[in-house]
């Protein structure tokens, strides 16, 4: 074979290459990977490139009172939440956060915190600011503590410093400088192996509820129970 004849193949396969990612990317892979307020898709289809499942939806609040995601501190508080990425409203959608909910129906304050960083666990946080007397300053009512079911153990089963102190100055400036944390994906360049895994899963849910290697399971159920299109269909990780 000739050099120019082999380096005529070698281009048309990058070109071919090439060209079969753009394409599933910009129709399929795209829409599955990528994130905004305009466009999120759950966590269930993304990892599992289920794009036939995919219900786009947009962030946006219409309830009458919204929680607090900065501390006001000429304001009291009838409730503290502090949680993981569900407390912190990354499932997106209309309404996205469950305080905001709370915060209308009783027409409460409810402020929402992190994690304090100097402590290794939200009881701790809690416990520093019962004992430096914030939780008595801001009039806090009732705590609500939130967390994945799969690490409730990790967070929840550690021997915890009851004495633990921290300065309500330093605590009050944390939380008074608090960020909101939107969720967001890496950029992806058209040409991925996302590409690859949506081709191979989308045959192998033919043969197996998992596609054989994927962490999503698939299942047809006999009857419809959700509101979407395919309202037969569910998805499920198991721990």
């Amino acid at each position: 074979m000739s050099y120019r004849k082999f380096l005529s193949i070698f281009l048309f396969i990058i070109f071919i290459f090439a060209a079969v990612n753009f394409s599933i990317w910009h129709i399929w892979t795209q829409k599955i990977l990528t994130r905004d307020d305009y466009f999120i898709t759950g966590d269930l289809t993304r990892l599992g490139y289920v794009s036939h499942l995919i219900q786009p939806r947009t962030n946006d609040i219409d309830l009458p009172k919204q929680h607090f995601l900065k501390l006001d501190t000429t304001l009291s508080y009838e409730l503290l939440t502090i949680g993981d990425s569900f407390s912190q409203g990354h499932s997106g959608g209309k309404n996205r956060y469950y305080q905001d909910y709370i915060a209308s129906s009783l027409n409460w304050n409810v402020l929402s915190i992190e994690q304090f960083p100097s402590t290794k666990n939200y009881i701790e946080t809690i416990i520093a600011l019962s004992n430096n007397g914030f939780l008595e300053k801001y009039k806090i009512k009732y705590i609500l503590l939130e967390s994945t079911q799969r690490r409730v153990v990790e967070r929840l089963s550690k021997t915890e410093d009851y004495n633990l102190s921290i300065s309500l100055k330093d605590v009050e400036s944390f939380y008074e400088h608090q960020e909101e944390h939107n969720f967001a994906l890496p950029p992806l360049s058209p040409i991925n192996n996302g590409n690859f895994k949506f081709i191979s899963y989308s045959l192998l849910y033919h043969f197996s509820d998992r596609a054989f290697f994927s962490d999503v399971h698939q299942v047809k159920l006999d009857k419809p129970l959700f509101s979407i299109d395919s309202g037969k269909e569910l998805l499920y990780y198991p721990l």
